[in-house]
């Protein structure tokens, strides 16, 4: 692998982006009740990237320099067209109805071109023809995928009442010609019970409100409904080369809208004349019709194909306090605190009994599970109980060509044999709880504000831990605690195996001994402000501030960071190699005329 300076001064890797954006609104009332909107926004966005690897890298070296150039071009169109009719029927009621029609467009092409074999490291992608044109290759794509939604909304009032109701018809060109639009209404209503007469003057504020709704998801990436054709071998017909194409994805005219009905119910209070107040929430949403990409026999000649199927659903408690703790001559002490606790279950996959997925390269096969029961993409592989401390424990399990210092991996089916049937699920990436808490103080001119966040409950494969208990070759780096707390015949009660022979321990990477509690509490931000009392020059006010975001984090976690996935925003989370959060001290002057 590269030398660490190799990767700092051997490879360039430059982007440069040029973004466009605007809207235009146009209002026009046609009546004192009735009213008219046209809004025009667009989003254009151009990106170059150039990478160059020198011969300072393994790659470069290899190849006498490799130089890649790529663009990237976006757009987005935005046309929305609504009318508004809004009016008082009476002192005790009114009345508001929306409709509309929108349209968005989204276009997306690249180009790159690449090679190497370079006679000199100087140039860099400034000239690619100075490579090798036998080693050069050369890419393009575009993709394009519109959305057209017509929306209805009423608001009602009468009295303390407040009644909503809504319906959308979206149409997505991502889905099959058979289910291009999906239909989804929604049902609110709220109660201001703070304004009935029966209602103590305890409560400054007190409201009912509960809700229905039913939102679609088409975040799937475009023409998975088709079938789609890449570049295939290539023949010889007449002493000439003709290239051919092949089929890539299999049809699905069938593919819909993923759908979520969710519930919600929920009351907002304020009592002490204000000094406490919050709000407390259950909701229970069920997702039907899952986006899921499912694998196909071998024998189709196909991968996978993106089908719906299946059902989940998601219920919690949600809660939320603020409070005016003390206000008294020149000090105040405000603070908020926020509680969630969220739960996750599939109910079905159709006809299938699970998918295992989340296929990473280092750990070598799939490291989660979705399956009627559990929550969605548990972490899924074998549970290791201990390790041999001697040949007799060997004698007498189900692991009987092991050797002192080897895992003991449960039997599950009790078929005294360490097989896939033995795995088992591991780990649940969902938190049992979050929270936050954040207090504001002031005192005169000076104010401390600072916030924490957490999480408990949930846990975290770690990609870095299976790479140094199964390096690729021995030169490669390893964990300490790994290392120091290893099985030897003089530490039989050690936490990790011996590294000696680790390709013949068997069973999967995906074990126990990598998935890791990833609970913290995390100093997210804290500043510190002072106002400065003048108004000299025409200043209005002045302040002064030092600020820190992500001053702390206390966790058993041993990467660098509990809340990282490597996947993005996947439910299938994986810390692999990924960045520690940045800690950032800023400190800055506001002023204002």
């Amino acid at each position: 692998i590269n030398h660490p300076l190799a990767t700092v001064y051997g490879i360039s890797s430059k982007s440069e982006t040029t973004r466009m954006f605007g809207n235009m609104t146009l209002d026009y009332s046609l009546t004192s009740a009735l009213s008219a909107k046209l809004n025009i926004g667009f989003d254009n966005q151009g990106m170059r990237r150039d990478i160059y690897n020198s011969t300072m890298t393994t790659r470069g070296y290899a190849a006498k320099g490799y130089g890649n150039v790529s663009s990237l071009d976006r757009s987005n169109l935005l046309v929305e067209y609504t009318m508004n009719y809004s009016k008082k029927i009476s002192q005790k009621q009114s009345i508001n109805i929306l409709g509309g029609v929108t349209y968005q467009d989204f276009v997306r092409k690249s180009v790159s071109a690449g090679t190497s074999g370079f006679p000199s490291d100087n140039l860099g992608t400034d000239n690619l023809a100075l490579g090798s044109p036998s080693k050069a290759s050369v890419a393009s794509t575009k993709e394009n995928n519109t959305l057209l939604s017509y929306l209805f909304r009423t608001n009602y009032t009468l009295l303390n009442l407040l009644f909503t109701a809504s319906i959308r018809a979206d149409g997505s060109s991502r889905f099959g010609a058979n289910n291009k639009y999906g239909y989804f209404p929604s049902f609110a209503f709220g109660w201001k019970l703070s304004d009935e007469n029966f209602i103590p003057e305890f409560f400054n504020t007190l409201k009912l409100r509960t809700s229905w709704g039913i939102t679609g998801n088409q975040e799937i990436g475009n023409y998975l409904s088709l079938t789609t054709y890449n570049a295939g071998g290539s023949a010889i017909l007449d002493g000439k080369t003709f290239l051919g194409t092949v089929p890539s994805r299999l049809s699905n005219p069938d593919l819909k809208w993923e759908s979520t009905a969710q519930a919600n119910f929920g009351i907002d209070f304020g009592i002490l004349k204000g000094r406490i107040s919050g709000s407390i929430d259950y909701f229970n949403k069920k997702t039907t019709d899952m986006l899921l990409d499912l694998p196909l026999p071998t024998s189709s000649g196909y991968a996978s194909i993106t089908r719906n199927v299946g059902s989940m659903k998601n219920y919690g408690f949600e809660f939320l306090v603020n409070s005016t703790n003390i206000n008294k001559g020149n000090f105040s002490w405000k603070s908020s605190f926020n509680f969630a606790a969220i739960r996750n279950e599939v109910i079905s996959l159709g006809s299938l009994s699970l998918i295992q997925r989340g296929n990473m390269q280092v750990v070598g096969g799939n490291t989660t599970i979705i399956k009627p029961g559990s929550p969605v993409d548990s972490y899924y592989g074998y549970n290791v109980l201990g390790l041999f401390r001697d040949q007799n424990e060997i004698n007498n399990s189900a692991q009987l060509t092991a050797k002192p210092g080897f895992p003991i991996f449960q039997d599950v089916n009790g078929d005294n044999k360490i097989t896939t049937a033995d795995q088992q699920i591991i780990g649940n990436p969902f938190p049992d709880f979050t929270f936050g808490i954040n207090n504001a103080l002031t005192y005169k001119d000076m104010e401390l504000s600072f916030f924490f966040q957490g999480q408990t409950g949930a846990d975290l494969l770690n990609s870095n831990a299976i790479e140094s208990l199964y390096p690729a070759n021995a030169t490669r780096n390893r964990f300490v605690s790994q290392v120091i707390d290893r099985w030897t015949p003089t530490n039989l009660d050690a936490k990790y195996p011996t590294p000696i022979n680790f390709s013949a321990w068997g069973g999967s990477k995906v074990t126990n001994m990598v998935i890791e509690d990833a609970s913290y509490i995390r100093l997210k931000t804290i500043q510190l402000s002072y106002n400065i009392p003048t108004k000299f020059w025409g200043i209005n006010s002045a302040k002064v501030y030092v600020t820190g975001q992500n001053v702390f984090t206390i966790t058993n976690y041993s990467g660098y960071d509990p809340e990282s996935n490597a996947f993005g925003q996947s439910n299938v989370k994986i810390d692999y190699s990924s960045y520690p959060l940045v800690r950032t001290w800023m400190i800055g002057l506001n002023v204002q005329f």
